[in-house]
């Protein structure tokens, strides 16, 4: 099985998803863009220009789109989906909209391992509602799991 993406729960499902369709297909495209815009949106790293050629990719097929609620990811979808349409936006559509032109959390990463814990830690309190948009499980699993895998990294906890 090709993994094609990594580091969440959800990752399995999404990876068994785009095992069994094409990867030229349009479904595959969708699935896929918006995973990893997904990423980027919760990163602070999406631009407009990406989701504008989003809209190469719609419409998605209903298997697609049963998939995208399977996945908790369809709120996600469909504020794309509005943006690339030029469609009036709803106050949470231009909510999303701004974070994506201007992102609330930007500072560059500072140095040192207590600094980059404090870091992550302020950057994942003031974008934690973005995180359950995108990803199928909760934000506080999330951070334990991330906290747990740094200490891991950092051989502080033996096997």
């Amino acid at each position: 099985m090709k993994e094609y993406f990594t580091g969440h729960k959800d990752s399995v499902v999404i990876n068994e998803f785009l095992n069994f369709i094409p990867e030229d297909s349009a479904d595959f495209k969708v699935v896929y863009r918006l995973r990893k815009m997904g990423e980027e949106f919760v990163e602070g790293s999406l631009s407009m220009d990406e989701v504008m050629t989003f809209s190469n990719c719609l419409p998605a097929s209903s298997k697609t789109e049963a998939f995208i609620h399977k996945m908790k990811c369809y709120t996600f979808y469909s504020v794309l989906c509005d943006i690339t349409s030029g469609k009036g936006l709803s106050p949470f559509g231009k909510k999303v909209k701004s974070e994506v032109e201007h992102p609330s959390f930007c500072r560059p990463l500072p140095k040192g391992k207590v600094a980059i814990i404090q870091y992550k830690l302020e950057r994942i309190w003031k974008i934690r509602w973005k995180h359950p948009l995108v990803f199928n499980e909760y934000c506080l699993p999330a951070t334990v799991t991330w906290i747990w895998s740094v200490v891991r990294m950092q051989k502080v906890v033996k096997d």
